[in-house]
């Protein structure tokens, strides 16, 4: 009897499972950043034990389980201090949940460990919230792209998987979202660190009008349970993942909202205040509690804001959230880029609004300003001075809502274009026409 009940003992405790031993030896989990703490700078891999390092803007927020890492769409990224692929000599699969809080400018990868066109793989998403899958096989770059849209807010479980005997497969939400055959070994990028939430390369904005110029950025949204598999997972099995994972909500994130100050009227006069819109956005300014302007009314609830985000341009704004402008002085020539205006000035290095009257009767605001383009070259710039296009903008604004703007353009060359006056209405997250 006691014979027995040994060997009974012994075989449970061999049967008891072991969830990180399983995955990593039976289902070919190599890495998983579950994003759940974040340590000196840092998020661990639950698989190797080993930190991988925390670029830039850092928080964890609610997550698909437990927290996940919300990326400011600027700086944030994360760079694994070693070879998470070391044991990938074949067959692989990504894996991640994300939630778009904005589309980025270009294409910008969930996952990139790529070397020019020849070595790597990444898994990114593109400024219309389409999911591309490029694997590097015999030194050759190959692409596949998803039919299916992304929205933005919701909760997404994408996957990217590699077979060297069938090719490349991307699934969003458990379904095959697309396919490419092609037959060949992964030709490894060993000495490129993996990047998780940003792209290596940087890339200028989709689409461009005028400006093309390329840049570095990040994803902006939530980023949550990232894995890697160095076995390429069937359909089933990802679908079988998403199911199992997948958030009772299924937004992850909501609209940004303009900054408006207070709701409501308020005493009449001009106030200097920082308006703050969101988290991720604010940090990257370094400004005090006086940064921007806004005027109150008396028996309305509309105001009359002076922002730095948008390069201190004056809008009117309702008491139901709409912006509305007049613009600004703009020019444009060779000698510039685009277009001069405040506008493309986006750290408002030449941009300043400050209170000249404040007062029961009428309130007066001075907005001074470079016609500049977004490499910062100021327009029209006079050999023999070195001082190029400003301008000086007087808003007088009366108790009833009313008011006047004053407009002093200064140049040495005043009669080729120029531009005072365009109706704009900025639409906020979420909003349209």
């Amino acid at each position: 009897m006691k014979l027995k009940h040994f060997i009974i003992i012994y075989s449970l405790v061999l049967l008891l499972p072991d969830s990180s031993f399983g995955q990593s030896k039976n289902n070919g989990l190599t890495a998983w950043w579950k994003f759940e703490v974040i340590e000196q700078d840092g998020v661990i891999d639950s698989v190797s034990k080993v930190k991988s390092n925390l670029i830039g803007f850092q928080k964890l927020i609610d997550g698909v389980q437990g927290k996940g890492l919300l990326y400011d769409g600027y700086t944030t990224y994360v760079a694994s201090t070693q070879d998470s692929d070391a044991r990938i000599t074949g067959r692989f699969t990504l894996e991640a949940w994300i939630a778009f809080q904005a589309y980025p400018w270009n294409w910008v990868a969930i996952f990139d460990k790529q070397k020019d066109d020849s070595a790597g793989y990444n898994l990114s998403v593109d400024e219309n919230g389409f999911l591309r899958f490029q694997v590097a096989v015999d030194g050759q770059l190959h692409t596949v792209k998803s039919s299916e849209r992304m929205d933005l807010l919701r909760w997404y479980h994408l996957a990217g998987s590699f077979d060297p005997g069938k090719g490349l497969t991307i699934y969003i939400n458990g379904q095959t979202a697309g396919s490419l055959q092609i037959v060949g070994d992964l030709s490894a990028a060993a000495d490129i660190p993996l990047w998780i939430g940003r792209s290596h390369q940087k890339l200028p904005p989709a689409n461009p009008i005028r400006l093309h110029l390329p840049a570095s950025y990040s994803f902006d949204g939530i980023i949550d349970e990232v894995k890697i598999y160095n076995v390429a997972l069937s359909g089933q099995e990802i679908s079988r993942h998403y199911s199992g994972s997948k958030p009772d909500n299924e937004k992850g994130l909501s609209y940004r909202k303009l900054p408006t100050g207070p709701m409501g009227p308020g005493r009449f006069g001009a106030y200097y205040t920082k308006l703050d819109f969101s988290e991720t956005w604010d940090h990257t300014w370094r400004v005090g509690p006086y940064a921007d302007v806004m005027v109150r009314f008396d028996d309305a609830g509309y105001k009359f804001v002076f922002w730095r985000g948008t390069g201190y341009i004056p809008f009117w704004v309702t008491e139901n959230g709409i912006w509305y402008t007049n613009e600004f002085n703009e020019t444009w020539g060779d000698d510039v880029m685009g277009c001069a205006e405040p506008m493309s000035d986006k750290k408002t290095r030449q941009s300043h609004v400050r209170i000249i009257e404040n007062n029961d009767a009428r309130i007066v605001v001075h907005w001074r300003y470079a016609l500049v383009d977004a490499r910062g070259v100021i327009a029209k710039t006079d050999p023999l001075t070195g001082w190029g296009d400003w301008s000086d903008e007087y808003y007088t604004i009366y108790p009833d809502g009313v008011g006047l703007r004053k407009i002093n353009l200064w140049s040495s060359h005043p009669t080729k274009p120029h531009q005072f006056q365009e109706a704009i209405v900025l639409n906020p997250p979420g909003t349209r026409p």
